[in-house]
């Protein structure tokens, strides 16, 4: 091991790697306790009013909210943004099925935005059939920081009970960003005793030049640099 003093610059950098680990460690699991639904590459946060399931979120800095509630033999789903009704839909469940290309008979549904027919077919739990019994192919598209569209899939996603995701991955942390930490900080508090075990093996009694050590002290910040982007990263994925 290296006995050697630690300089300033070693200490700062291992207190920060702690630092980062312990934050972002909290972070994670803060989010783990506080699921939303995915919707737009956020999250959209649950709460009951009466009848109403409502999912609330902000979206390009504005206030997102979809209301979906009971309406005779449907659902209505409402979109709003910032307070303004953006999309009055609605999803209802004809009589009668649908036949795919398998044979398999799917139950009806038609889905409806603003009046207009969006949607008539079926569906089962993984998809939306068209009349002709076809799978219903989702078209995106996403024009800048115009309001959120709201398609088909979106209303009845959301009419039928959306499922929970969490924002920030226990995976991408644990075994990502928390073995590059372990790395940096041996690197960092260690530099002589990794730099003679690199080398033990070819030379005898290795020193390192200068430029070596100068190179050294700004790999440590680099590498830090990338592990706070690698947890940022961590933080802002949604599963």
């Amino acid at each position: 091991m290296d006995d050697s003093p630690r300089t300033t610059l070693q200490k700062t950098i291992l207190i920060l790697l702690l630092v980062m680990a312990v934050v972002f460690g909290a972070l994670t699991a803060w989010f783990q306790f506080h699921p939303g639904v995915s919707f737009r590459g956020t999250l959209l946060y649950p709460s009951q009013e009466g009848d109403a399931a409502v999912y609330t979120g902000r979206i390009h800095g504005k206030t997102v909210s979809i209301v979906c509630r009971p309406d005779g033999t449907g659902t209505a789903v409402d979109l709003t943004v910032d307070g303004g009704l953006i999309h009055a839909c609605r999803v209802d469940y004809p009589e009668g099925t649908v036949t795919d290309g398998d044979g398999d008979a799917w139950p009806r549904v038609e889905i409806t935005r603003d009046g207009e027919t969006l949607f008539r077919g079926a569906y089962n739990s993984y998809a939306l059939y068209d009349e002709d019994g076809e799978w219903h192919a989702p078209i995106t598209v996403v024009v800048g920081n115009a309001e959120p569209d709201f398609d088909e899939f979106d209303i009845f996603r959301f009419a039928r009970g959306p499922g929970l995701a969490r924002r920030g991955s226990w995976i991408l942390w644990a075994l990502g960003a928390f073995l590059f930490s372990g790395i940096a900080a041996a690197f960092t508090a260690f530099p002589m005793a990794l730099f003679r075990l690199q080398h033990f093996l070819s030379v005898k009694d290795p020193e390192p030049t200068e430029f070596y050590l100068s190179m050294q002290k700004v790999g440590w910040v680099l590498f830090a640099a990338f592990i706070f982007g690698f947890y940022i990263w961590s933080l802002t994925v949604i599963g």
